[in-house]
C-alpha cells in the first residue's frame, strides 16, 4: 500500500488484531507484495525528463528520415506535461498528407505497416487526415527501422 499517510493508516486499522475489520489483511502472497514494491520503487526512481527526452529524440529521428519526402508535412509534436488527456503528455511525429502526395493512402499505409515483419500499428490522428507515431512502445533503435519501413 502507497499513497497518503492518512489513507495508510486507514487502510492498516482495518488488519489484524481487529476482529471488526472489513475484509482481511492477507489476500496476496509474498511474491505479489515484492513485485509490487519494487515496481512502485522502480516508477519513483525513474527519471521521467530523461524518458520524455528519450521519446522526444526517436520521434525526431522519424521527423527528419521523412520530412524531405514530397507530398508529406511532418511535424513534432512537443509533448505536454500539464495535458493528461491521450497522446498529448508525451512528444509524438505526426505525418499530413497534403493534396499533391501520390503514394498510397492512410489506411493502406497503416495496414502495410501493420502486415509487414514486424507488425507496427502507427496511430491514426485525431488531427485529420494524419498519421501519428507514438514513441511509448519503441525500443532502442525502432524509431530507425519505422522510419525506414514509413
Amino acid at each position: 500500500l502507497a499513497g497518503r499517510a492518512d489513507l495508510i493508516e486507514a487502510a492498516y486499522a482495518n488488519g489484524a488484531p481487529n476482529s471488526v475489520s472489513v475484509g482481511r489483511a492477507a489476500k496476496v502472497c509474498k511474491e505479489e507484495i515484492a513485485g509490487l514494491i519494487t515496481a512502485l520503487e522502480m516508477f519513483v526512481d525513474t527519471d521521467f525528463e530523461a524518458v520524455n527526452a528519450n521519446w522526444r529524440a526517436k520521434c525526431a529521428h522519424v521527423v527528419d528520415e521523412l520530412k524531405e519526402i514530397p507530398g508529406l508535412r511532418v511535424e513534432l509534436e512537443e509533448a505536454r506535461p500539464d495535458h493528461l488527456e491521450g497522446g498529448s503528455n508525451f512528444a509524438k511525429a505526426v505525418i499530413h498528407f497534403d493534396q499533391d502526395w501520390n503514394g498510397p493512402n492512410i489506411e493502406d499505409i497503416n495496414q502495410m505497416l501493420f502486415d509487414g515483419d514486424p507488425g507496427v500499428r502507427v496511430g491514426l490522428s485525431d488531427i485529420g487526415d494524419a498519421l501519428a507515431v507514438y514513441p511509448v512502445a519503441l525500443q532502442p533503435g525502432e524509431e530507425e527501422i519505422l522510419a525506414a519501413r514509413l
